[in-house]
């Protein structure tokens, strides 16, 4: 059996993802090393941020430190969720 899927084929204008770009760009730092609060030992780096093709939602592309193969994406607002961690409230990542 095949479901149909309706897809959108409605997009940001490029001049709204450049607002927004500049917009992530004053929250999320380039190039910074960033440390994840599961296990802070373990640094990523970011690389850039990009557009996640399906919804134009932002998403911070970045590399593990301690294995540059590992490329991972992930969408912006959860890279800057605050997280309940041993009944602490603290940010998923931290800029180190």
């Amino acid at each position: 059996m095949h479901r149909i899927i309706k897809i959108s084929s409605e997009h940001k204008k490029h001049t709204e993802l450049h607002e927004e770009l500049e917009s992530a760009k004053k929250k999320v730092v380039i190039g910074g090393i960033y440390s994840h609060y599961k296990h802070p030992e373990n640094t990523y780096k970011v690389l850039r941020l990009g557009f996640l093709e399906a919804d134009d939602s932002i998403c911070v592309i970045y590399e593990a430190t301690y294995d540059r193969e590992l490329i991972f994406v992930r969408p912006l607002k959860s890279w800057l969720e605050v997280v309940d961690w041993n009944d602490k409230k603290i940010s998923r990542f931290k800029l180190i």
